[in-house]
């Protein structure tokens, strides 16, 4: 099934169904591009376009962002480092450095948290918007989660963002694991 032009697209099935629509524009070649969608293939071809994204690549950029304290310990591989944040929005963002596929998650809890509040994973698609990926995660105490698998999707970052504050009146994470099993 076609989608229409005026839905964001941002996996290669959808630029693929987009590139034979109809609309006169297409097969313009490289010097001209007429979407951010075609550009986005068009610079995923010249760059080698996406590989799976391991542990490895997940871990190997500290993560940047706006929680209050050291969001590079999201993927630093130590439970015994923690991001925290008393403010909706906040996020630990990991930039993978080129576009990868990613389909698993698993986020390792605090010891303080009540387990009321949520998290989010957002993700930066080839179409260069965030997007939620997976949402309604519960701030969980000091354990792992169970391996969670999602929807594959293409992307360059990722990022864990509190939706919710966690009623100690600070949200806090130890590690988070993407990549693609």
């Amino acid at each position: 099934m076609l989608r229409s032009n005026a839905m964001p697209l941002y996996n290669p099935t959808d630029i693929t169904a987009h590139t034979i629509l109809a609309t006169g524009v297409h097969g313009v070649g490289v010097s001209t591009v007429c979407s951010e969608t075609e550009a986005a293939a068009i610079a995923a071809a010249a760059v080698g376009a996406f590989h799976n994204a391991t542990l490895a690549d997940f871990q190997a950029t500290p993560a940047t962002g706006t929680v209050t304290t050291a969001p590079e310990n999201i993927n630093d591989n130590n439970t015994g480092t923690t991001i925290a944040s008393n403010v909706i929005g906040h996020y630990a963002e990991v930039d993978f450095g080129r576009l990868v596929s990613i389909n698993q998650w698993r986020l390792y809890g605090h010891a303080n948290n009540n387990k009321d509040g949520v998290w989010k994973i957002e993700y930066l698609g080839t179409d260069l918007a965030w997007h939620d990926w997976v949402t309604g995660i519960p701030t969980n105490q000091a354990v792992w989660t169970s391996m969670a698998a999602e929807a594959e999707v293409i992307c360059s970052k990722v990022r864990l963002t509190i939706t919710t504050v966690d009623s100690i009146a600070f949200s806090y994470a130890k590690e988070l694991e993407v990549y693609h099993s």
